[in-house]
């Protein structure tokens, strides 16, 4: 097992996890343009910039826990293969990420676009 990819792998999930705790627990209290989940739908009203926030810290949070994880376990089962893997690790975290957004963006619509 290379220490160094190990490292590398486990940098978005790590970085998830934190800003899913920091989001979660409502530390972004006014909207602003410069940190948190910034989309038109979620800067329409406090109330939408709170849900979206708290929903981006809750996914941030069990993703990231579900991947780091998947890595650590991988990385135990498979120590020879940890230099092929990073590049998949990464893709799955990129598309993890991504996914967020249209999650977020529908229960927006669904929650304060009728109000």
């Amino acid at each position: 097992m290379d220490i160094f990819y190990f490292v590398i792998d486990l940098i978005i999930p790590l970085i998830m996890i934190i800003s899913g705790a920091i989001l979660k627990m409502g530390y972004l209290k006014k909207i602003n343009s410069f940190i948190g989940y910034r989309t038109n739908r979620s800067k329409l009203s406090q109330q939408a910039w709170d849900f979206a926030n708290k929903q981006l810290g809750n996914y941030n949070l069990k993703i990231g826990v579900i991947l780091a994880c998947t890595i650590v376990i991988f990385t135990i089962l498979l120590p020879e293969k940890s230099k092929e893997w990073v590049v998949i690790y990464l893709f799955i975290e990129v598309i993890a990420v991504l996914v967020s957004i249209p999650l977020i963006e529908h229960k927006l619509k669904v929650y304060y676009d009728s109000k």
